[in-house]
């Protein structure tokens, strides 16, 4: 069973910034495969749900809304073809993937409708997290923060790679235009259900609605970093973050928003709270993707570049005051090695590949 709400995509945040495209290949694999699956409801394209396992099982996978009724788990694996892209400069393998791509926007044509001008998606949830109705708990929405930032970056991905490819990216230009913004409430936080509606958890474990602004590059500059900032205090001092594959998603947005010290108590909350003695991460029985999450977020801290420009040692704390890397590979798909002495870059060298 792959849960591919954040668990199986966390495995591989790290593969091609550690110079590992070759295992992230196996993912791409399955991605070609849940494409030929199609999908349940006589749409366009393919879709998968928020698991999925060997034989590319590509229905809800139970009848509780809470957990099941998510259909865009395929469609946040597929900024991962974008990432091996652009870290490997592979024009083959984008030519080999687009129609994975263009069939899951297809799909999404299909899916969402047009409400008050803009394109949205009903049913509608936020990964494994409830508001409140009336008093009780309820999962279903219209247009979660998740679903409209998923969708925003796969057509962005799919535009992007058709420009590359010579394609005709016209029409999904104008569908791009029109999705559903993220939306803030009235204290500046993101709207996780695209609305102002009463949560049931503030401190719940998942940060689906701060998808766009990581793992994605949708949500940028200091107007989003706010908000972001604001939506992960709020989680946090309510108690969030305590899974090790939470954490170690926390650890990595702090590290994209350029803060060193709080990046590096989640490295220390890992070790101390979120570890077995053999090293696996300590979500029972074991997570490996808690593991794999923070190296993600040690390499987010070290180099960041998802924004267009290579930046070195944008969030160091303090602790790691001299070090050294060799070997990232940046979204330019250049080998990157560089060093640092008391915080400072002291030397650096950029090969081509």
């Amino acid at each position: 069973n792959y849960p591919i709400n954040i668990n199986t995509e966390m495995n591989y945040w790290h593969a091609e910034r550690c110079n590992l495209p070759e295992c992230h290949m196996p993912l791409m694999e399955m991605l070609r495969e849940l494409r030929s699956r199609g999908n349940v409801f006589g749409l366009r394209g393919w879709n998968c749900w928020h698991n999925t396992d060997i034989w590319r099982f590509h229905h809800e996978a139970t009848a509780n809304t809470l957990w099941g009724y998510w259909p865009m788990g395929g469609f946040w694996l597929c900024r991962h073809i974008w990432e091996h892209y652009a870290h490997t400069r592979d024009m083959a393998f984008l030519k080999e993937y687009y129609p994975v791509l263009e069939d899951a926007a297809r799909f999404l044509e299909d899916w969402m409708y047009e409400k008050d001008g803009v394109l949205t998606t009903c049913p509608s949830t936020s990964p494994e997290n409830k508001y409140l109705c009336q008093g009780e708990p309820a999962a279903v929405c219209e247009g979660s923060a998740m679903d409209m930032q998923i969708i925003k970056d796969l057509f962005d991905k799919l535009i992007r790679a058709g420009k590359l490819l010579e394609k005709d990216t016209a029409h999904y230009e104008e569908v791009l235009c029109k999705l559903k913004p993220t939306l803030l409430g009235e204290d500046g936080r993101i709207l996780e259900w695209g609305e102002a509606l009463a949560e049931s958890e503030l401190g719940h474990r998942h940060i689906s609605h701060l998808y766009g602004f990581h793992p994605a590059d949708v949500l940028t500059g200091d107007t989003w970093a706010a908000a972001v900032k604001k939506t992960l205090e709020t989680r946090l001092e309510n108690g969030g973050g305590y899974t090790g594959w939470s954490n170690a998603w926390v650890a990595n947005v702090y590290a994209r928003l350029g803060d060193g010290e709080k990046l590096w108590h989640r490295v220390q909350t890992m070790f101390a709270k979120s570890i077995y003695p053999n090293m696996f991460d300590a979500h029972p029985p074991f997570q490996i993707d808690g593991n794999f999450g923070i190296c993600a977020a040690i390499c987010e801290a070290l180099i960041q570049d998802h924004e267009g420009s290579v930046r070195l040692l944008p969030a160091l704390p303090k602790a790691w005051e001299s070090g050294s890397v060799r070997g990232f590979v940046t979204r330019t798909g250049e080998l990157i090695s560089f060093r640092w002495e008391k915080g400072k870059l002291v030397e650096q060298e950029i090969q081509a590949r």
